[in-house]
Order: structure tokens, then C-alpha cells, then sequence
């Protein structure tokens, strides 16, 4: 019998293939779509180089993302867009940057890029802050955009942003305009993260009633409910997923695009086609060119992601090859090893495994005194030991 749900990198909860659960159709593997080069560099206080940006898409490619959509508005980003283009990467390559400005869709123009995401602001209160123009005004703009990007044989992801607090009447309206004056694929956008993960399920299911287009899904974080809603909206039918990696983009960001790969393929069995033994190694290049480490329990690539200060029971389930019992995922399933904690609820296996991996050896009386010293020493610095505190401590604790 297939078990689907237990495999050398994991094993989750097997109610997760139920049909009674999932349902008996399941949704076809989603296309990810990473948005780190746009909506990443929208957010605040990240500034992306032109070597940025070709490193990050360069490792993005190798490591399987089929998308990558660069914003053409900042500094560099015409020089960075024609060296990556002249890369030849697999990925197909998106531009986006508020294009149904003119403006904006001249430098469009001017980096041949083929594929672009156009926005257009559906809810009225985001039309409100658009300088005066109505709905009808908004509306035009969009499809004069879409008709010079089909001109100049363009493929348009029809953006429709803020589209949770839009009208309905008014969202049917402009997807069906802008799918027939020329729109390739229309995109369920939460632009500040307001709907639940059934408002998104729902918006799907509408739009795709609208159009056969396929119909993306680009939620935000603001809530913490970015992937949940991006998953709904992907379970209720979407065809593409956008991500970014370590959940950069506006305010709180996006579903981060290292969780989303591993949940579809460990909790759902889906086979993204992105290299899970990347996205460590993805996360840390961003980290370094955002200057923004990621928090010390974010999944994944948080310092404390694999983190433990107890050792007994880890090492009973590696003697019994089970280490699954206590990780979701295995660390180097996405290139990391497990991370131990020398602290103030360390045991007496710990002491001895971290007193081992530095060449110290001592019997089972002496690891006891040291745990005392090792607590105490934790309570008084407010956190775990280094290797340093270690040495310092056994020699104070030994000699």
C-alpha cells in the first residue's frame, strides 16, 4: 500500500491524503510564481543592486522556479533586466512596475521583456487614492495598456489589486473586458492581506467563472495568513502561486517562497519542480543582499528552525532511525543540518554530545555537575551557551 505521507525527508499526518479531508479531486500542481525581484524589492528598506538582482534570479533559476517577475521603476533595474535576459534562463522572466502608466510601459518596451503583470486598482477605495480618476477612468487606462502590450506581442497577467474589498459587479466587469480586449491570465490579488482563506477560495471560484483564463493567486502576509490564503485560493482552483523568498514585499510581506515549495510537496504531494535542498542556501543569499536576517524561529531558515536543547529523545529516535519523530522534515532536505542548544533545559546527553563534538570526553557523574554549571551559566547570560562560554565553563568547572 502507498504511503505517500512517509518518506525519507518526512512524514506527516496521513489524514492529509484523505479523501474524507482533501476530497476526492485533487487540484493540479500549482505553478510558482516568485515575485522576489518585484514585490520583494517594494518593500521598505530593502535596496537590490544590479549584481543583486542577477545573483538572486540566477539562484532562483538553478533552483527550479519556473517564474520570476522583476520591477523595471528602480534604480539599475534596465541594466539588470538585459543581463539576465541575456542569460537564457529556463524561467520565464515578468516585468511589472505600475505599467499602465506610459511611462512605465516604455521601459517595458525598452527591455523587450515578453511578459508583463499589468495592475489595475478594483476596489473603490483603492480608486479613491488614484488622483481623481473613476472607475470608467481606471478601467480605459488598463485596457490601453493591454492593447499596446498585445502589439508588441506581449503576454499580460491581468493584476487585479485590492480585489477582496471591490465591488463584484464592477471586478466580473473589468475581467471580462481586459480577458477580451486581449489579457492572458487574470490574478486574485489581496494587496493588504483583508481577506480570510474562504474569501480567497471564493474569489477564485468566481473569476474562473468569469474567464478560462488561467487565474492566479498573490496574497499578503499582514494578518500571518499569506500562505493560508494563498493555499485555499490554489486548492479552490488557481493555477499559480506568487512568492517571494523569506516573505519579503509590502509591509509584511508575501507567502515565503521556501514554505510554500515544501508544504506543497511534503503536506499535499505535490511536485513543484523547485530543488528543496536550495532554498536554504536561496534564503541566505537574500539575507545577505536585503541586510535582513530572518527571525530565529522562521520555518525553514530561522537560526532555531531545527533547534533543540534536549538530546535524549533525539538521540533515541536516530538510533532508531526515526528521526522524523521529532522534525517535520528532515534539515537537510532543504541543505541544513540540525541545530543543538547548550541551555538552561539542556540534559545530560546534551552536555555530553556538545562536549563530544569538541573533543571532550567525560562519564556520566561529571556530565550531571556540568548541567548544574551549564543552567546556572544560561540563567545568568539570558541565553544559550557558545562554544566559547562551553570551553571557558568546563575549564572553571574542571580544573
Amino acid at each position: 500500500m502507498s504511503e505517500p505521507w512517509k518518506t525519507e525527508n518526512w512524514w506527516v499526518s496521513p489524514l492529509n491524503y484523505d479523501s474524507n479531508v482533501i476530497g476526492k479531486n485533487r487540484p493540479k500542481p500549482p505553478i510558482l510564481h516568485d515575485v522576489t525581484l518585484r514585490d520583494g524589492e517594494e518593500s521598505a528598506n530593502v535596496v537590490f543592486s544590479v549584481e543583486d538582482k542577477v545573483n538572486i534570479a540566477v539562484a532562483l533559476d538553478s533552483a527550479g522556479l519556473p517564474r520570476i517577475e522583476f520591477l523595471l521603476t528602480t534604480p539599475g533595474a534596465e541594466e539588470a533586466m538585459e543581463r539576465i535576459l541575456d542569460l537564457g534562463l529556463n524561467a520565464q522572466i515578468y516585468g511589472a512596475g505600475g505599467l499602465v502608466n506610459p511611462k512605465n510601459m516604455a521601459i517595458a518596451l525598452r527591455c523587450k521583456v515578453k511578459n508583463i503583470t499589468l495592475g489595475i486598482r478594483t476596489s473603490d477605495l483603492a480608486i479613491k487614492t488614484s488622483g481623481g480618476k473613476s472607475r470608467e477612468q481606471i478601467l480605459e487606462q488598463c485596457l490601453d495598456a493591454i492593447k499596446t502590450s498585445k502589439d508588441n506581442d506581449m503576454s499580460v497577467n491581468l493584476f487585479l489589486a485590492d480585489c477582496p474589498r471591490a465591488d463584484m459587479a464592477f471586478l466580473e466587469e473589468v475581467v471580462r473586458r481586459c480577458v477580451e480586449t486581449g489579457a492572458d491570465s487574470v490574478t486574485v490579488v489581496d494587496s493588504v492581506g483583508t481577506a480570510i482563506p474562504q474569501t480567497i477560495a471564493y474569489l477564485v471560484r468566481m473569476v474562473k467563472s468569469w474567464t478560462d483564463k488561467p487565474v492566479e493567486i498573490h496574497t499578503h502576509n499582514d494578518y500571518g495568513l499569506g500562505m493560508a490564503t494563498s493555499l485555499a485560493g490554489w486548492e479552490a482552483g488557481a493555477d499559480v502561486i506568487h512568492v517571494t523568498v523569506n516573505s519579503l514585499g509590502y509591509r509584511c510581506g508575501n507567502p515565503a517562497t521556501e514554505e510554500v515549495a515544501l508544504a506543497l510537496e511534503a503536506l499535499y504531494g505535490v511536485d513543484t519542480g523547485v530543488k528543496l535542498n536550495h532554498l536554504y542556501g536561496l534564503s541566505v543569499l537574500v539575507q545577505e543582499a536585503t541586510n535582513q536576517p530572518v527571525a530565529f524561529n522562521k520555518p525553514l531558515s530561522g537560526p532555531g528552525a531545527f533547534g533543540y536543547e534536549k538530546y535524549a529523545p533525539i538521540k533515541k529516535a536516530l538510533e532508531m532511525k526515526l528521526p522524523q519523530a521529532f522534525y517535520p522534515y528532515l534539515p537537510d532536505t532543504i541543505g541544513r543540518q540540525q541545530v543543538l542548544f547548550l541551555s538552561k533545559w539542556s540534559d545530560a546527553e546534551m552536555v555530553k554530545k556538545k562536549l563530544d563534538d569538541l573533543g571532550k570526553s567525560i562519564d556520566d557523574d561529571q556530565a550531571e555537575i556540568f548541567l548544574k554549571a551549564v543552567k546556572a551559566e544560561a540563567y545568568h547570560l539570558k541565553r544559550s551557551l557558545i562554544e566559547e562560554d562551553i570551553e571557558k565553563l568546563f575549564r572553571k568547572t574542571f580544573s
